[in-house]
C-alpha cells in the first residue's frame, strides 16, 4: 500500500495548520529576573516583530505592565504600516496605565520608512532610541540602531548609564549579544529570528536571519552576569506561516537582587 495518499494530506493538514490556524496563537511568556541595585520591582512587557499584523481581535491576556518595550519591525513594507495602527490602539486600551513605552526599529522598519515608523510610534507614546539610553526609575535603558540596515553603537546606548544602575538593552537582532554580555549589561531583548518562524522536531528553527545562526534564536540566555532574551514575535515575514513556533509577548516580573541590600 502506497503512503503517498496519507503523506500528502499530512502536508496539507500542516499547511492549513502553520498558515491559518498557530499564527493567531499568542501566547504570554513569563519571566522573573533579579537585578543588582534595583529600587523597586517592575513589570515590563516585551514584544516586537510585528509586520504590519492587524491584531486588534486577538486576545492579549497579559498582566498590566508599568514598562513596554518594542524592539522593532513594525511593519515589513509601507503599505503595511496602516494596519498597525489598530494593533498599537488595542495596546493602548488594554493597558493605558503603563508609565513608559521604549522601542528601537528594525531592519524593515527601515524599508517601511524610517520617518514613517518613527512617528507612529511616537504617537503611541514610545520613545525611540538609537544608539542612546534614558535612565527611568532607576534603571539605564539603552537602545541600539539596527545591526542589519542601520549604524549600532552599544557604547554610545550605554554612555551617560550612572555607575551601578541597573541596564536594559533594546536592540533588534541578537547579533549584538555578545557585546552586551562583555560590556555588562544585566538584561537584553531582542526579536528578529521569530523562532525561525517554522520549526521541525529534532531539527530546531530552519532559518533565523541571524549573522550568529542559530546560537541565539529564542527564548531566554544566560552568559556572564547577563541574561539574554529572544522573542520569537508576533508576525511572519516571507511567508505568512508559523510551525511549532507561535507568536509571543513576554512579561518580566524585575525585582531587586536578593544580594543588592534592598
Amino acid at each position: 500500500m502506497s503512503l503517498l495518499p496519507e503523506a500528502a494530506a499530512l502536508l496539507v493538514a500542516a499547511g492549513v495548520y502553520a498558515g491559518g490556524l498557530e499564527p493567531g496563537l499568542l501566547g504570554v511568556s513569563a519571566h522573573t529576573v533579579e537585578l543588582p541595585h534595583l529600587q523597586r520591582p517592575i513589570r515590563l512587557l516585551h514584544w516586537t516583530d510585528l509586520h504590519g499584523r492587524n491584531l486588534s481581535r486577538m486576545r492579549w491576556n497579559a498582566p498590566a505592565p508599568d514598562l513596554i518595550a518594542f524592539t522593532g519591525d513594525l511593519a515589513t513594507a509601507g503599505r503595511d504600516l496602516p494596519r498597525t495602527e489598530a494593533t498599537l490602539a488595542r495596546m493602548d486600551a488594554i493597558w493605558p496605565a503603563a508609565a513608559a513605552r521604549f522601542a528601537v526599529l528594525g531592519n524593515h522598519d527601515r524599508r517601511a520608512g524610517r520617518a514613517a515608523v518613527i512617528a507612529r510610534l511616537e504617537a503611541h507614546g514610545y520613545t525611540v532610541l538609537a544608539n542612546r539610553g534614558e535612565l527611568w526609575r532607576g534603571v539605564w535603558i539603552a537602545g541600539t540602531d539596527d545591526p542589519h540596515r542601520g549604524r549600532p553603537n552599544l557604547a554610545a546606548a550605554l554612555h551617560g548609564a550612572p555607575q551601578g544602575a541597573p541596564t536594559l538593552l533594546l536592540t533588534h537582532s541578537p547579533e549584538l549579544f555578545p557585546q552586551a554580555v562583555a560590556a555588562g549589561v544585566d538584561l537584553a531583548l531582542a526579536g528578529h529570528t521569530h523562532g525561525g518562524q517554522v520549526r521541525l522536531p529534532g531539527i530546531g528553527a530552519l532559518l533565523t536571519a541571524s549573522r550568529l545562526g542559530r546560537r541565539y534564536v529564542m527564548g531566554e540566555y544566560r552568559e556572564g552576569r547577563t541574561l539574554l532574551f529572544v522573542s520569537r514575535g508576533l508576525g511572519t515575514v516571507h511567508l505568512p506561516l508559523r510551525l511549532f513556533c507561535p507568536p509571543e509577548i513576554a512579561v518580566f516580573d524585575l525585582i531587586p537582587a536578593s544580594d543588592s541590600g534592598l
